[in-house]
Order: C-alpha cells, then sequence, then structure tokens
C-alpha cells in the first residue's frame, strides 16, 4: 500500500494482469520509493517482489531484478510504501448498512435530530422505516435520552429508530412499539431491558437485546443489498489504508448463507479488503456447526474471504450504562446486563471450545472481562487444546491479576484504542475519577 501526500490506496496491480503471451500471475517487481517493511531484519527496501498477492521478497531492487528476472517492473514514484492496517474488530456489513441511514452522530439536542432525521427522509428516503445512527444520550441536555414520544415527533405513520453509537441500545417511536408488540405487559427479555416510565409503559429506549424485539420487523438484508453496503464501507476502509479486517458477528441480519454470499459478491465486484467473518454464536448452533468447527461448511466463496471465531456477547457498552461492572457506574445510571447467567456463559464458551472454534467474547466491564477470561481457562482445563488463540473482544477494564492470566494462557486482547478519542467523553460521568 502506498501514501503519496493523500488518502492511501490499493495499488491496482494486485493481482498484476495478463498481457499479451504473458502468464496472468507474472510476478511485479515494485520500485522508486522507500518501503517500510516494519520488519526487524530489513526494516527498510528499496523494492519488493509481489506474486499472487504475496510478498515474496524485499531488499535491493538490483538485487530483487536478478533474482526475479521475469518478473514485471512498476515503479511507484514518489510517497512511501508501509503495510497496510488490519482492524481485528469491525462491524462491516452494519457500516456499509449506516452509511444508507441519517447520520445522528455529533447531535446535541432533539431538534438536531428531528432535523437530521427530516432531511434524510427529504433525500427520497418516503417509504418504510426511518433509521438513524450514531445517536448519544451522553451529548444532550441532562445526559437524558429521547423517547418514543419525542420521536412521534418526527413521523406518527412511519417507524422510526435511532441506534445508540456504541451500538447497545435504541430507541424507537410508539409506531414501532405497536408493530413490536411492546407494552406495558411485555417482559423484559433475558438478555436486555425495556426502559419504562412511571406507569410502566415502554419509554422507547432498549437495552441490548431487548432491541431484537423491534428489529425482526426489518426486512433483512438480501444478497445484493449486502454486497453494496459491504463494498461501500470497504471503499472507506481502504481510503484509511484498512486492506484487511473482520466482521464482529456474521449472519445477524440474514443469516451466515445470505451474508457470507453477500460478502463473497462484493469481493468480486472489487471491494478492496481482504475479510474474515466472526459468525454470530447462535447462528453456528442453528446450522449444526457447534459441536465441529471442521463441518461449518459455507457457499462457495472468494480467496480473500475466510470463515474465523464464533462471536459471544457477555456484557454491553458504557454508553448506555451496561457494560457489566464490579462496582456501581459513578453517576448513579447504572442498567449492567450480563447476557447471560454465570452458568449459560459458561456452558456457551466450553461447547465452542471443545467444538475447536476459536472464540471471541464481547466483555468490556470488569466483571465480564474476568469471567471470560475465568470460562477460556477452564475450557483449556478440561479440554486442553494447542494454542486456541481466544480473544476478550474490546477489554476495555480489567486489572493486573487478570491481564497476567491473560499472557499465561495465551489470551488475545481485541481492543479498540480510537474508543478513547470517540467515546470518552462519557467516561468519566460513568466510572468517575
Amino acid at each position: 500500500m502506498k501514501r503519496a501526500g493523500g488518502p492511501f490506496h490499493r495499488p491496482s496491480v494486485f493481482p498484476p494482469p495478463p498481457s499479451e503471451g504473458r502468464s496472468p500471475f507474472m510476478p511485479v517487481l515494485f520500485h522508486g520509493t522507500p518501503l517500510y517493511t516494519l520488519w526487524e531484519e530489513v526494516p527498510r527496501a528499496e523494492a519488493m517482489v509481489v506474486d499472487r498477492r504475496r510478498i515474496l521478497a524485499v531488499g535491493d531492487r538490483r538485487d530483487l531484478a536478478a533474482r526475479y528476472p521475469g518478473a514485471r517492473s512498476v515503479a511507484l514514484d514518489g510517497g512511501a510504501v508501509v503495510p497496510a492496517f488490519n482492524d481485528c474488530h469491525a462491524h462491516i456489513l452494519s457500516a456499509g448498512l449506516a452509511l444508507t441511514r441519517a447520520d445522528l452522530r455529533g447531535s446535541r439536542s432533539f431538534a438536531e435530530i428531528r432535523d437530521r432525521l427530516q432531511a434524510w427522509v427529504e433525500r427520497g428516503n418516503r417509504k418504510g422505516w426511518i433509521f438513524g445512527i450514531g445517536y448519544d444520550q451522553n451529548l444532550l441536555p441532562g445526559g437524558n435520552h429521547v423517547t418514543r414520544h419525542d420521536l412521534d415527533r418526527v413521523s406518527r405513520e412511519r417507524p422510526v429508530a435511532v441506534r445508540h453509537t456504541s451500538g447497545h441500545c435504541s430507541v424507537v417511536n410508539s409506531r414501532a412499539l405497536d408493530l413490536a408488540g411492546l407494552t406495558a405487559q411485555t417482559p423484559d427479555p433475558p438478555d436486555g431491558r425495556i426502559v419504562r416510565d412511571e406507569a410502566g409503559e415502554p419509554t422507547g429506549v432498549l437495552l441490548e437485546r431487548a432491541w431484537l424485539l423491534v428489529e425482526r420487523h426489518l426486512p433483512p438484508p438480501g444478497v445484493d443489498e449486502i454486497a453494496g453496503a459491504v463494498g461501500k464501507i470497504c471503499e472507506v476502509m481502504v481510503g484509511r489504508g484498512i486492506l484487511s479486517a473482520s466482521d464482529a458477528t456474521t449472519g445477524r441480519y440474514s443469516g451466515i448463507e445470505t451474508e457470507w454470499r453477500g460478502f463473497a459478491r462484493a469481493l468480486e465486484q472489487g471491494a478492496g479488503v481482504r475479510m474474515t467473518l466472526m459468525p454470530d454464536y447462535d447462528r453456528v448452533e442453528e446450522a449444526g456447526w457447534l459441536a465441529d468447527r471442521s463441518k461449518a461448511v459455507v457457499p462457495p466463496g472468494h480467496p480473500d474471504l475466510r470463515l474465523g471465531a464464533v462471536k459471544l456477547y457477555l456484557d454491553g457498552a458504557l454508553g448506555p450504562r451496561t457494560a457489566a461492572l464490579k462496582e456501581p457506574y459513578a453517576d448513579g445510571s447504572g442498567n449492567t446486563v450480563l447476557i447471560y447467567p454465570p452458568e449459560e456463559f459458561r456452558r456457551r464458551v466450553l461447547a465452542a471450545h471443545r467444538g475447536g472454534w476459536q472464540i471471541g467474547v464481547h466483555a468490556i466491564g470488569d466483571l465480564a472481562v474476568e469471567m471470560t477470561v475465568g470460562a477460556y481457562e477452564e475450557a483449556q482445563t478440561l479440554f486442553p487444546r494447542p494454542d486456541p488463540r481466544h480473544r476478550v473482544e474490546h477489554c476495555f477494564l480489567t486489572d493486573g491479576e487478570t491481564v497476567k492470566k491473560m499472557a499465561r494462557l495465551g489470551i488475545l486482547a481485541a481492543v479498540q484504542p480510537e474508543f478513547l478519542y470517540h467515546l470518552s467523553h462519557y467516561y468519566r460521568p460513568a466510572l468517575g475519577d
């Protein structure tokens, strides 16, 4: 990947195009600009040879030209070549779909939220759901959520939903609640919470998987829509130097098979990112794959698409105060959520581990991280496997002893340092000084 005074971009010669009388798999010798490898043995090089999308060698240009006399020469004038970024935890499909919805990021009043939703409608979105993403109650006066009554002022006839910037909370209007059949008599799901007013009526705020009670009434995206969304977000990622990424919950919208086909089609249409799909635990179990990773059979795909770790959620997020903490939230607004009771969570980890899966568990609060590491330790003790490389997704709050245990057990922390930039405005109110 090259940076030449502007956005990152992917060279258009991967794989090199065939020319008359030449193999389509002819090696390519790139030169003409410094190559920074981040490899201790050769930290900087003049040239590199690439064959079938693999780097064969880096070093001196003349030496490589002599070693690979048939290589096609490509001069990269100016700038520099650096390794691309790998995003080990992204929500590729969700981010792609979000590009088609009203952007509410940074909104600091309900009036601003309303105006952005109405502007989105006026841009041609005059049927079906009115959908906004990036809502954050922490930026609103008093840090209070909007309610169904607020969103009714956007529309009473059409369902309206706004998704929290953390992805762990949504607010819907009365029409959406009616479609989902949510009333004062609807019990909270075991893995979420329906926020209610003093009379017991739903306010429209849905924490964690309570949102699924409404989401099931949205039409799931098909292969073409998925391919289009993935293609659009891949353009964004390539522009930021991300050429490899993992989708951390595949199958949630349309099932593993449909989403796999959508990702594969996006790659066939030129998406420039190698992608690993982390299938949702429940979808894996439904497919009959959980007990044996080798039985996971996906449709024909693409060389840049592969199946990765199975994905579980244990808690929520700090923004809506649903991350599972050992101590109460500093501002007293906590709604700590454990997606599964401890024994059920432990059972799930053991089952996936025994089935040969790498596991990625979403755990943000210190209680959730501790439970996740403990479950991994128990699984590896009862059913030892060589280097299972289980992951703690986010691993946001923890302590020194838990970190030492992770290091000893070879447990990976999939962290997102950009959270500190984008979301730190609500860390101090949630956690205190």
